[in-house]
């Protein structure tokens, strides 16, 4: 993918969330329409830059009805965020695909036009209705400044066929219909959104009578940077509103227009001839709309204090490696002792800084999670209106940060979890509306952070989870015992619906009923050393929460060993580790188990990976982990440490192995194993 072409898509999302997020407060007072209105305007001239034509149509038919909107031309109704909503989520799906190519996709009337057409209906319906109300392009009465310095014909080929003597002002050029001044001032950012001032000249054509130029910046400037330059254009034109507005549409709120009296012209080309004198026109009079706000959204990757403290950090490192050699130096037999003290004291300093280096550079792979909680208003008015439901979407905490890749790696998960809220939690209208509640449900998507914890919920206000036919329909397909349905509580009968083929739907649609999806997203939220749990009230709502380390990579473990081997398990799921006698191990069904204050806990001997006797040993080294609701006890073979490695994924003929989930490098150069608990704790073959 080109940079230019990959900053636009980065960008273009960022606008996008503002626009989802705000569309709805058209109807408030607190909408801050000019703020809708930027963001639209600087999808498009994004767009345009990069020549993603379709994206550049509809967010032009937005733009057109925010602008309408904002200049009092057209009235709220629900249709209108209802048809912004259609324009921009199609550039949702445009800016998918072209993520997906790489590439911009090939323009695709049969997605574009229909919304087109759509917009194209209330802004003429609106027109024929206007009255009289004149909402053409706003025209100055103030002359424009007088210009500091020109220049003709020396930045691009579209000048040279421009003329560069202005027409004689006489008294019948100012009283000719339809001349204007038109005053340009277009600021640094207008080239880098696709406004190529000068192209937009060469579309008056034969309009076009005269031009004065003003460049802000040197020469040496534009060269070092051509897409980085501010402008302004004077110019004479003898056209009409409609024209100009098309023709400028991009640059509205970046020009002003004069009818062409003897202030205007006086102002920029002098005094006018004598015969000229005595003749005035009064011009329809709007003032020059204010200074631009500041881009939306503006996205920077990896902040400039992030890389100076990465430069600090890695100076420190430099100078500690440098007084190696000198210790070294010293060292003989009669410093032995104090060589030794030295080495230690740099590896302690060493262990700091290289802490200090993990945190920046992990801090540098934190995204927000609004780059996927943007995708999600779509996902939820669409299905809303597949299903035919009312739904209110309401999302908080976007600003919180996870790993980069564990937010790829989130993203399915949560489509499924959301879409599930819709089909099997919130109830049509009517049920709603029989059972006393608001006709439009409520989906909420919520994420906080806790320490080096992200809490993420969904939540939705719909009839909640069935807990019998939970049980009953695990009954049925031999997932648990009527023993074990018995003593099963609340907590772990939820826990059932994340066995694969357990669905209490009676239909199958094309968004559930096949009992798939929720057991997969169990599995990619434990694959990123995370939990989910579920609260449901009957008739109330459910919630599903996920609780996610803010990354993978970097893992805090317990070293052990097993069968001369190498091995670490993540301490979040460690609670306790234990010397014990053999005659503390007791059997119940012919499975070995440990009396633990108070609780039984299952104790596993994975017996690839422990020597075989272990089961033998009088004295048995135990670890007590807990993944979810299950905790279990494992045999290992030695204790080791506990230290801070970075996790990289397994290759090759490892690369599916039922419990070990990755591996590191010890110090002394040996393979370090890391055991998936999660796994660990299902796979009963172990025993």
């Amino acid at each position: 993918m080109n940079q230019l072409l990959e900053q636009f898509l980065n960008e273009a999302r960022d606008n996008l969330h503002y626009l989802d997020e705000n569309l709805e407060t058209l109807k408030d007072e607190t909408c801050d329409i000019d703020a809708l209105f930027r963001a639209a305007h600087t999808l498009k001239g994004g767009a345009g830059l990069v020549g993603f034509g379709d994206v550049q149509k509809l967010t032009h038919r937005a733009e057109d009805l925010l602008d309408m909107y904002r200049r009092g031309a057209l009235e709220y109704t629900p249709r209108l965020p209802e048809v912004l909503f259609d324009l921009f989520d199609s550039v949702v799906e445009l800016l998918d695909d072209a993520e997906a190519r790489e590439d911009i996709p090939p323009e695709d009337p049969s997605l574009t036009q229909p919304l087109i057409e759509k917009a194209d209906a209330m802004l003429h319906e609106k027109q024929d209705e206007r009255s009289g109300c004149d909402t053409s392009l706003p025209l100055s009465k103030e002359p424009p400044k007088p210009l500091r310095y020109f220049t003709q014909g020396e930045l691009s080929e579209t000048l040279k066929a421009l003329p560069e003597h202005p027409p004689f002002i006489d008294e019948g050029f100012i009283n000719t219909p339809n001349y204007y001044l038109l005053d340009c001032d277009l600021d640094v950012d207008t080239i880098t959104l696709g406004n190529d001032p000068f192209y937009l000249l060469s579309l008056f054509e034969k309009e076009l009578k005269h031009i004065k130029l003003e460049i802000a910046q040197s020469c040496e400037e534009i060269e070092q940077n051509p897409l980085h330059w501010a402008t302004r254009i004077v110019a004479i034109l003898c056209s009409d509103e409609e024209t100009i507005e098309d023709i400028c549409e991009n640059v509205l709120d970046e020009i002003a227009l004069y009818p062409l009296d003897r202030e205007g012209v006086e102002a920029v080309y002098g005094k006018a001839p004598e015969s000229a004198k005595g003749t005035e026109s009064t011009p329809v009079t709007r003032q020059k709309p204010a200074v631009k706000t500041a881009a939306i959204g503006k996205t920077v990757k990896i902040e400039q204090e992030q890389i100076d403290n990465l430069m600090d950090t890695i100076g420190e490192l430099l100078v500690m490696k440098n007084s190696m050699p000198y210790i070294v130096q010293t060292l003989n037999a009669d410093t032995m002792e104090q060589s030794k003290r030295d080495i230690l004291s740099k590896y302690d300093q060493i262990s700091r800084v290289t802490s200090q280096l993990q945190e920046i550079v992990m801090s540098m792979r934190l995204l927000p999670l609004s780059y996927i909680f943007g995708r999600y208003p779509k996902l939820v008015r669409d299905l809303s209106k597949q299903l035919g439901k009312k739904i209110k979407y309401e999302e908080s905490g976007g600003e919180t940060k996870l790993d980069k890749t564990m937010i790829e790696s989130l993203a399915d998960p949560m489509i499924h979890l959301i879409r599930n809220s819709l089909d099997h939690g919130i109830e049509s209208a009517q049920e709603r509306l029989d059972a006393g509640k608001a006709e439009a449900g409520t989906i909420s998507i919520e994420a906080c952070s806790e320490g080096d914890k992200v809490f993420i919920t969904i939540k939705d206000d719909g009839k909640g989870i069935d807990e019998e036919a939970i049980l009953h329909k695990a009954l049925e397909n031999g997932l648990v015992s009527r023993e074990r349905a018995q003593q099963m509580g609340k907590t772990e009968i939820l826990q059932l619906i994340f066995h694969a083929g357990l669905t209490t739907k009676k239909q199958i649609s094309d968004l559930s009923g096949r009992g798939v999806g929720m057991d997969a997203v169990k599995t990619a939220i434990e694959n990123l050393n995370g939990t989910i749990a579920v609260d449901s009230q009957k008739s109330e709502g459910t919630t599903i929460t996920l609780e996610l380390p803010v990354s993978v990579a970097l893992t805090n473990v317990f070293h052990i060993k097993m069968n001369d081997t190498d091995y670490a398990i993540a301490m979040d799921y460690l609670i306790e580790t234990s010397q014990i006698e053999k005659n503390q191990i007791q059997e119940s069904n012919k499975k070995p188990f440990l009396q633990r204050r108070g609780e039984l806990l299952p104790i596993t001997y994975p017996k690839a990976l422990i020597g075989s006797g272990a089961k033998e040993q009088e004295q048995q080294k135990v670890i007590v982990l807990q993944s979810g609701e299950k905790k279990f006890a494992m045999v290992v073979d030695e204790f080791v440490n506990q230290l801070d490695v970075v996790q990289k994924p397994l290759s090759g003929a490892l690369q599916k192995h039922p419990i070990i989930s990755g591996s590191s490098l010890l110090g002394n150069g040996s393979v370090l194993f890391i055991l998936d608990v999660n796994k660990l704790s299902n796979v009963a073959s172990w025993q």
